[in-house]
Parts: structure tokens; C-alpha cells; sequence
């Protein structure tokens, strides 16, 4: 019965339009904040291993010209 009253009902089918529009939005706009905030994440998270890499690459550099100098 209830239906028949939502076909009946114009009002009804532009509401469930509405929120349905409303619904698909708010979904995008959240979407879109999540894939942001996860690729500056991913983002810093790659900065951070990199910076840790070459800072060992320049000790490692730094100890072995030491070495090579008191060598000598």
C-alpha cells in the first residue's frame, strides 16, 4: 500500500531525489578528503624513509673517508 502512495505522491519521489543527489555529494566530498589525507600520509611517510636512507648513506660515506684518512 505504502507503495502505491509514493507513486501517487510526487513529493515523495522529489525527497528520495534530494537525498539521493545530497547523499551521492556528501559521498564524493568525503571520498576525496580520505584519498587526500591518505596520500599526504603515504606522501610524508616516503619523505621520511628516504630522509632516514641518505642521512645513513652520508654517515656511512662520512665514517669510510674517516677511515680512509687515518689510513693513510
Amino acid at each position: 500500500m505504502a507503495a502505491l502512495k509514493a507513486v501517487a505522491n510526487p513529493t515523495i519521489k522529489v525527497r528520495d531525489k534530494v537525498r539521493d543527489k545530497v547523499r551521492d555529494k556528501v559521498k564524493d566530498k568525503v571520498k576525496d578528503r580520505v584519498k587526500d589525507k591518505v596520500k599526504d600520509k603515504v606522501k610524508d611517510k616516503v619523505k621520511d624513509k628516504v630522509r632516514d636512507k641518505v642521512k645513513d648513506r652520508v654517515k656511512d660515506k662520512a665514517n669510510l673517508d674517516s677511515k680512509d684518512s687515518k689510513d693513510k
